[in-house]
């Protein structure tokens, strides 16, 4: 079974999760360099899949970013946001794992609580 990293947003502010809030996906490599997998939209409360890794060299340092601003922008509530991106490191170092991580975002605040659950039970 390969290693599985799935990831969920919820916005405090409207109380449902963050449909639409844009993201990117990093990998960290071992000297650093960050190499972007890609940029793309979260839709829907399911689980969405960041990373699946198929073999150990997949697995290792990543970062998401969230584009938090873009995504309180567009309720045109004038909601002041203190940072425009949330930047949210992980690992995955377990071939055999599928793990879950949530963030809760507000405007106001970098993610809270941000969890990781292992294994995942849903």
């Amino acid at each position: 079974m390969p290693a599985k990293m799935t990831f969920t947003v919820f916005d405090e502010v409207h109380d449902r999760h963050a449909d639409g809030i844009e993201y990117e996906l990093w990998r960290i490599e071992k000297d650093s360099k960050r190499v972007n997998l890609g940029h793309k939209t979260f839709n829907g409360s399911q689980p969405l899949t960041l990373v699946e890794a198929n073999k150990p060299e997949e697995l290792g340092s990543f970062e998401i970013v969230l584009y938090v601003k873009e995504y309180f922008d567009r309720f045109n509530e004038n909601i002041k946001v203190q940072d425009a991106r949330y930047v949210l490191p992980f690992g995955m170092n377990n071939a055999d794992e599928t793990t879950q991580l949530r963030a809760r975002i507000t405007p106001h605040s970098f993610p809270r609580p941000l969890n990781r659950q292992s294994p995942l039970l849903s």
